[in-house]
């Protein structure tokens, strides 16, 4: 424990941080050794990631736990957090295409998880500021989580067309239909 949590206070300060530094450096680790041992390097740097997806994403993601993410909007832990398993997703696609192309699609979902997941957390933050679990959600940020879903739409498709991926599209309109419904049912 680098930052001495041992309390539930000091979890909801520095637990997001001690996380995202311990992905980092399994991160880093992963990296630094899969241009000597392929194998190693990958699942050390898989190791990364499943801690990420277990830890931030799903056990103590801060949109549901209380979680300390930083002050300032977007420039806050969130951004490394997300940026993190991110840039791993695509680093892998790179220098592992091969097995990068044998799992496409869970990949290409991870990644429009991680996409949905910081867009989702950065508006909170605009209006929660730094515990995303804070009560209220005002009539602009619930009209906002609408205009942000079909901005991520516009952005799946757009990549989708780019990219020639029929899976972006699909996710494309799936949002684009959830932003109409939850628009005309609920806003």
């Amino acid at each position: 424990q680098v930052l001495r949590i041992d309390s539930d206070a000091a979890f909801i300060r520095h637990g997001l941080i001690e996380r995202t530094l311990w992905e980092a450096l399994l991160a880093a680790i992963g990296i630094a050794v899969w241009r000597w041992r392929r194998p190693v390097g990958l699942g050390i740097a898989a190791a990364g990631f499943a801690h990420f997806a277990w830890y931030t994403l799903i056990l103590h993601n801060p949109l549901w736990w209380d979680q300390a993410v930083g002050g300032v909007p977007v420039i806050s832990w969130l951004l490394p957090a997300y940026a993190l398993p991110l840039a791993l997703l695509w680093l892998f696609g790179r220098y592992e295409p091969v097995l990068a192309e044998r799992i496409h699609t869970p990949r290409a979902i991870a990644q429009m998880v991680l996409i949905s997941a910081f867009s989702a957390s950065a508006l909170r933050q605009i209006f929660a500021g730094d515990l995303l679990t804070a009560a209220g959600v005002g009539d602009l940020e619930d009209i906002l989580r609408s205009v942000v879903t079909i901005g991520l739409a516009i952005g799946f498709l757009l990549w989708g067309i780019a990219a020639k991926s029929r899976l972006w599209r699909v996710a494309s309109l799936l949002l684009m239909i959830a932003a109409v419904i939850k628009v005309f049912l609920f806003d």
